[in-house]
């Protein structure tokens, strides 16, 4: 179901355009995983696209997990993000300071 809504948005937003295969080089969705994530790129036959229905069902959240399997990366981890990006380090929590 959203799978379906999400390839809809693809279509309508994007050029990108997704049908339905079960050889080659495809994304495989997996409903029944653990957690929502993806690996990016392309390393060869099927990319499984993790989206559990509990945790995992916007339709951001999937779209995110998607344009991971077509090879996008966040952009804080980008080698150009400082041209892009600016972060306030003053607005991270220093995780040792939540400890003691």
């Amino acid at each position: 179901m959203y799978v379906n809504k999400n390839s809809c948005l693809f279509r309508n937003k994007t050029c990108i355009q997704f049908k339905e295969v079960s050889t080659g080089h495809y994304l495989k969705f997996l409903y029944k995983a653990d957690k929502c994530a993806a690996r990016a790129g392309n390393w060869g036959g099927p990319i499984n696209v993790k989206v559990p229905w509990i945790g995992c069902s916007s339709v951001g959240t999937i779209i995110h997990e998607v344009m991971h399997a077509l090879g996008f990366m966040h952009e804080h981890i980008r080698v150009d993000r400082n041209k892009y990006a600016w972060i306030n380090f003053d607005n991270i929590v220093n995780v040792f300071d939540l400890i003691l």
